[in-house]
């Protein structure tokens, strides 16, 4: 049995996750293993809330069925997310190694951030003569940050030079706080710096925008320099001067780290990585030329970039597919129309599972939860080699392996959240090509098919709203059977519908005896138990497929198909039945009913009004009779 191999991520850094993964793969396919890439998009700028149902994709796995553990912890945004997966780890015993963060009890591989910072800082300074420079590092506090912060400060400290506290700078990571950091320097400093060195490649970017925006140029003016070595430096014009972590060296190791722990290898110990400077024309240096692998991954995502016009034709498709889904069958068979006929960015294998609890509505999405998962979901949508497979239920293990069980080779699987907010709907499982981890199409694909389930979830909503209200409007509230609007709205069809077939129709109107004595003498309380307690016997003791209906105040119709049934029988049990509940109920007040009944003859003309006329003819005669008996109880009881 091939081993398995669950890989923890923000993909965020998709180069990075990309990069690593690569390295762990090309390892496992010679040892004949398989990857499951477990990832998310939580960011520093979104709430907790949004960030906890991204982050809880890590949930999704049980330890104990896989082999080896690779956490790239250094991507998270919360330590708390570590610890959690640190627990589960050592209290499983299960293989694991730690990438780029130290995690105590947990084998560790992190690049040495300071020998690469260490070269480019020395080499601004001795060959660029970088004397004035800015320092834009990430969050404070954070590890990595810290230590290419550092290490730039003690070369230039070596040359007797040191750099003021304020031109140290502290970014998120992302291009638009660095350029927000570095103008207000700019403005407040009324100057330029020699050189700019960020802490990772995005900031730099961002930095060489802001200054190519204001027809300052880099490098003759402003040197920059990033972090990363990230292919879209690369491809940026200057070419960015930038570190590079030999990702995918550490994801060979990664796999070696594993594979000791599994042979029970005494010499275990943790790894440090050497980082190495890369110059680049955003220096002032020419730069160096990209390695073949990187080339050729250069390549493809330039094909991809010049087929935008094909990427949002296909999320247009999938909305328009998408946006009148209002249930289980409806979504099912939109996700099947449309991955059927396209499927050219998911690839072979595609698997959508949906809570089942998705489809129920509840106030505030209590029912919804963002910590944790359930053991069974519904495959709403499985495409295997192309084929589409019919939706069904499908238990979360089976749901993990599902594809990896039927490919004969190693392979890599992509799994990721789908979710709202707080609220987790379920996930995704793509098995694609390795660029699918590279390219924006991962981070795309994720936003879009949580927008399009958001809004599937909104069309449920509101279907279900609209059930609520169509009921309520022909509902009678106090005893729960239809109201007059609804006796007109159902009654009178299923009367025609009969007729019209042949068959005998029956009607019925219920009147409440003295119900005025009832309310007078005893209370309304008691005139409301009154005509629930009538609702129940009637509801007992009629065919479920029959219509009753509060008509007015105190008087019912019901409708019905005879189908040869006795109806002087029928009518006795419900009298009968009726006081029995009095008594069971023990009412105070006497509780009785006046029944006038007629069966449709299907030999004339159907008309309501004339049937109901007659009904209420012979109702008010059962009724005078039935008055007289209470009235006489009475004054003899007075």
């Amino acid at each position: 049995m091939r081993k398995r191999i669950a890989v923890f991520a923000n993909a965020w850094g998709s180069e990075y996750l990309h990069e690593i993964v690569s390295g762990l793969f090309a390892q496992a396919q010679r040892n004949d293993a398989d990857i499951y890439v477990f990832a998310e998009f939580s960011a520093y700028g979104d709430t907790d809330h949004k960030n906890k149902s991204e982050v809880n994709i890590f949930s999704l796995p049980k330890l104990s069925e896989f082999d080896g553990i690779v956490i790239l912890a250094n991507s998270f945004n919360d330590a708390e997310d570590t610890n959690l997966l640190r627990t589960k780890i050592l209290e499983s015993g299960i293989a694991a190694v730690c990438l780029e963060y130290e995690m105590e009890g947990v084998l560790t591989i992190r690049s040495n951030n300071e020998s690469g910072m260490r070269d480019l800082a020395e080499h601004m300074i001795t060959k660029h003569r970088a004397r004035n420079i800015v320092i834009l590092g990430g969050p404070k506090s954070h590890l990595e940050s810290e230590e290419r912060i550092r290490a730039v400060l003690d070369v230039y400290q070596a040359h007797h030079y040191e750099i003021p506290q304020e031109n140290i700078l502290h970014g998120d990571w992302a291009k638009n706080l660095g350029m927000q950091l570095f103008d207000n320097w700019v403005k407040e400093h009324a100057t330029l710096p020699d050189a700019v060195l960020c802490a990772n490649d995005t900031m730099a970017l961002g930095i060489c925008e802001y200054l190519q925006g204001r027809g300052i140029s880099v490098p003759d003016q402003v040197k920059v320099t990033g972090y990363d070595y990230l292919l879209e430096g690369q491809e940026s014009y200057p070419s960015l001067a930038s570190v590079s972590h030999e990702w995918k060296k550490m994801g060979e190791a990664a796999y070696a780290c594993l594979a000791a722990q599994w042979n029970n290898l005494k010499d275990r110990k943790n790894l440090w990585l050497d980082s190495h400077f890369k110059c680049g024309k955003s220096c002032g240096c020419d730069g160096e030329p990209l390695e073949e692998d990187r080339v050729d991954t250069k390549r493809t995502l330039q094909r991809q970039k010049m087929d935008n016009f094909n990427v949002d034709s296909h999320f247009r498709h999938l909305y328009k597919a998408l946006r009148k889904a209002s249930d289980e069958k409806s979504l099912s068979e939109s996700l099947a129309s449309m991955f059927a006929s396209e499927h050219w960015m998911e690839g072979e294998d595609l698997m959508i599972c949906v809570e089942k609890e998705f489809y129920r509505i509840v106030e505030q999405d209590a029912n919804l939860h963002s910590d944790g998962y359930s053991e069974e979901f519904m495959m709403a949508c499985c495409l295997t080699c192309e084929q589409p497979e019919e939706p069904r239920i499908i238990s979360r293990e089976e749901a993990l392996f599902y594809f990896s069980k039927q490919r004969p080779t190693p392979w890599v699987y992509f799994y990721v959240p789908i979710s709202s907010e707080d609220k987790t709907y379920g996930f995704a499982v793509l098995s694609r090509d390795m660029n699918f981890g590279v390219d924006n199409y991962f981070y795309i694909w994720t936003r879009h098919m949580n927008q399009d389930m958001e809004q599937v979830r909104r069309n449920i909503t509101i279907a279900d709203l609209t059930r609520r209200l169509q009921k309520a409007s022909v509902t009678d509230v106090l005893t729960g059977v239809y109201n007059r609007f609804g006796c007109e709205e159902k009654s009178y069809p299923l009367l025609r519908r009969l007729h019209d077939a042949g068959k005998e129709g029956v009607i019925m109107l219920v009147d409440v005896d003295r119900m005025k004595h009832i309310n007078d003498s005893y209370g309304h309380a008691c005139g409301d138990a009154a005509l629930r307690t009538i609702t129940d016997v009637l509801k007992q003791e009629l065919p479920g497929d029959w219509i009753i209906a509060r008509f007015g105040g105190d008087e019912f119709m019901i409708a019905g198909e005879r189908k040869d049934r006795n109806m002087d029988e029928l009518l006795k049990r419900i009298q009968e039945k009726l006081a029995a509940a009095r008594r069971e109920r023990r009412f105070e007040f006497p509780l009785s009913i006046s029944i006038g009944s007629i069966v449709i003859d299907t030999n004339l003309p159907f008309s309501p009004e004339e049937a109901l006329a007659r009904a209420d003819d012979v109702m008010y005669f059962v009724k005078e009779r039935n008055h007289k008996k209470l009235d006489a109880m009475r004054y003899a009881e007075d």
